[in-house]
């Protein structure tokens, strides 16, 4: 999905196990649209 640009993910600076993984604007219109629906 990142590949795609739906997603995009940085690494936790203090803990570098760790991922934040937040949509993007690409990502979040198909959730919209279904809300609207």
């Amino acid at each position: 999905m990142e590949k795609r640009g739906l997603l995009k993910s940085t690494r936790d600076p203090k803990d570098r196990r760790k991922y934040h993984v937040s949509l993007t604007d690409d990502g979040k219109r198909p959730v919209d649209e279904s809300i609207q629906e």
